[in-house]
């Protein structure tokens, strides 16, 4: 295929295709469609990701401009982002909806793939009322924080070429002014308001229940240890920042780092590393309190239910 050829490997250049889509309710044509590669480091999988886009022929389907169909090349099982997905859903976290999908490429089979919900404005509709409000993708090194008052400052650090913060919507404006104030308050303010401040500008508790769902799956390559893979997202009906976490195939014992992720102390999770916002979380009481009840809970969910359901099925 050319589109795994050297020259347009994990460029971004999409490929003219037309698609069906098959299942036991029989054949839907969903006509022509933009198909390349995704990812970082899968690209350099030998079971590659892709992204199918909807934009230049339909527009959506059932209700989505994008699919994204994950080599998950580090879970030979294919299960573990599906159950981390669905265990967030469970407790009424935002989180993508993910179906198992055998693709076909020129009527060549490519494998099983996760069919995994694209994040957008579609998706910011449906789960938070708020089509219009930016999102901006968190990749590594996403530490969150302070360089300054200039929100253009957040805007423009590119490593390899991809900025840190990388703004997915409205880039006509390219308005970081709640990014960079979201920031501000976060290494900023004193200890003694930061509870307060920081629950005008953020979904504190939401994002807390993340967090506790990151230590109890060990998510390791999330926002709080390899700063990375997480989006924030302008709620601008609350006016409130939101955190949510995607790609979770590196979770339930897939290590890269020679960590024992099941032994990682809960209220050292970062490892050190002196990440803003989980150490902000750790060091005030209240926060600190909810994150350990949130922990105890999911983890007996995921013992006592997720797992046997998934072991049935």
């Amino acid at each position: 295929l050319l589109l795994l050829s050297d020259a347009y490997l994990g460029n971004g250049h999409e490929f003219p295709a037309t698609a069906t889509y098959e299942t036991s309710g029989g054949i839907e044509s969903l006509g022509y469609i933009g198909f390349r590669t995704r990812g970082n480091t899968s690209l350099q999988a030998g079971k590659k990701s892709f992204k199918i886009d909807f934009n230049n022929g339909l527009g959506t389907w059932n209700g989505l401009h994008e699919l994204n169909l994950n080599g998950s090349h580090n879970d030979p099982s294919m299960i573990r982002a599906k159950l981390c997905w669905d265990a967030l859903r469970h407790f009424d976290l935002p989180g993508s909806r993910v179906s198992m999908v055998e693709l076909y490429v020129n009527e060549e089979y490519k494998g099983l793939y996760s069919n995994v919900e694209f994040i957008d404005d579609a998706f910011t509709d449906l789960y938070y009322n708020s089509p219009y409000g930016n999102i901006w993708k968190c990749l590594y090194p996403a530490d969150l924080d302070y360089l300054g008052n200039d929100p253009q400052l957040y805007a423009a650090l590119t490593p390899w070429g991809t900025p840190w913060y990388e703004l997915q919507n409205n880039t006509e404006l390219n308005d970081y002014s709640a990014f960079s104030q979201f920031v501000n308050i976060l290494n900023n303010s004193s200890n003694a308001a930061f509870p307060c401040e920081i629950k005008k500008v953020f979904n504190i508790d939401r994002y807390i229940q993340y967090l506790a769902m990151d230590v109890v799956t060990g998510n390791w390559d999330g926002g709080a240890y390899n700063k990375n893979n997480f989006y924030l997202i302008f709620n601008d009906r609350t006016r409130r920042l939101e955190y949510l976490p995607y790609d979770l195939d590196n979770t339930l014992g897939v290590d890269w780092l020679g960590v024992d992720w099941s032994q990682q102390n809960i209220y050292n999770w970062d490892g050190n590393n002196n990440l803003i916002l989980y150490n902000r979380v750790m060091n005030t009481n209240e926060f600190r309190t909810l994150y350990a009840h949130y922990v105890n809970a999911f983890s007996q969910y995921l013992i006592s239910e997720a797992f046997t359901a998934h072991a049935q099925s």
